[in-house]
């Protein structure tokens, strides 16, 4: 999942910012989204937020956040 925000700064020069996010669904929910979601649609996510830590492969820890979905719902463009 991404979210891009955009906004101006203090001089007026515009910017954006993109977060992705990671979203987990299981059984039928996944199959309805493998077959009918592409990229860039508008979706609507409801679920609970996660958060776990993973090996960065330096030796350290990197956490990470992610939506255990219950129900992903397709908006209209």
């Amino acid at each position: 999942l991404a979210n891009t925000r955009y906004y101006r700064n203090k001089d007026g020069e515009r910017g954006e910012e993109t977060v992705f996010v990671t979203v987990s669904t299981w059984d039928k929910q996944a199959e309805f989204v493998g077959e009918r979601l592409k990229k860039g649609r508008p979706v609507l996510v409801d679920g609970r937020l996660r958060s776990y830590e993973v090996d960065n492969g330096q030796g350290g820890k990197t956490k990470r956040i992610e939506i255990a979905a219950n129900r992903i719902t397709p908006l209209d463009w």
